[in-house]
């Protein structure tokens, strides 16, 4: 047969324990609030985006190396993809440049572009940074 397990405690201390920490959860939804508005407030000053804010604070959560790690590919990734992109005919929305011009019969694809087969560890990489994001600009 089991042993029975006695529960024994101070009613006092046990509701003195809740009301702190009902008081501790207040205090951090408040302080969320506070950061939130003032993230707002630096997204509206400086027009700088808010999933790129999101995703710089993430990065500025990581480790060194992990966050090493993700730049080095980020910064590959991108070097490989501005081109691609800057062919597209879409302009930056805070420029007054011109839409490049489309070539009937041409694809947007360079000759030198590349097919990068799917890895399921990089995906695995990316959808972990995308909810660490998510996860930041939600405390927030």
């Amino acid at each position: 047969m089991s042993e029975e397990t006695t529960i024994s405690f101070d009613t006092d201390h046990l509701l003195s324990k809740m009301c702190k920490w009902k008081a501790d959860e207040a205090k951090r939804a408040s302080s969320a609030a506070e950061t939130r508005q003032d993230i707002g407030q630096l997204l509206e000053d400086t027009n700088l985006n808010k999933k790129a804010l999101a995703w710089v604070r993430a990065l500025d959560k990581m480790d060194e190396d992990k966050r090493a790690d993700v730049l080095r590919s980020l910064d590959e990734m991108l070097d490989e993809l501005r081109p691609h992109w800057a062919g597209q005919s879409t302009a930056d929305m805070f420029t007054d440049a011109p839409e490049p011009p489309v070539l009937e019969g041409k694809s947007d694809v360079g000759s030198d572009a590349r097919v990068v087969p799917f890895d399921p560890d990089i995906q695995e990489d990316s959808d972990d940074f995308d909810s660490a994001a998510d996860e930041a600009m939600a405390a927030e």
